[in-house]
């Protein structure tokens, strides 16, 4: 192979790779997907976001109970839970869920009654809001 097109295709792939550096400069790609717990047989789990580290929970899949890891006190929180179900304690009750896009979509939701609760941080108060669903109106 001639040794000028060599270094050609070699400068080619400089320069490509240097476009394509300076392009992602600009563009926002999101690399985040969603978070839930698995429905698998196992009391606690713990889930983490994929978009924003700080929002970690532990949750008790039987009785809905979540804490959120504080990662700077390496401390466990407990959150206010507005869940004022009576369900079977030995058995999968509740999943967690969490947007891939947007990590303060945090849910929690009775896998057996449908119903679901809002994570807010809503004047300092972190809870889980009880909502309205569309078939309780």
């Amino acid at each position: 192979m001639n040794k000028n097109l060599v270094i050609l295709i070699l400068c080619l792939m400089a320069v490509i790779t240097l476009e394509a550096q300076s392009y992602s400069n600009y563009v926002s790609v999101s690399n985040s997907s969603a978070v839930s717990t698995q429905l698998i047989d196992v009391r606690y789990e713990f889930v983490q976001s994929s978009a924003n580290s700080s929002l970690a929970f532990l949750v008790d899949k039987y009785t809905g109970k979540v804490w959120k890891y504080r990662i700077l006190k390496k401390e466990f929180e407990e959150i206010i839970n507005e869940t004022d179900e009576l369900v079977d304690t030995t058995q999968v009750n509740y999943q967690l869920y969490m947007s891939g896009e947007n990590s303060h979509m945090c849910f929690l939701l009775n896998v057996h009654t449908g119903q679901m609760w809002r994570y807010s941080t809503k004047e300092g108060n972190k809870k889980f809001m009880k909502m309205s669903m569309p078939w309780q109106k």
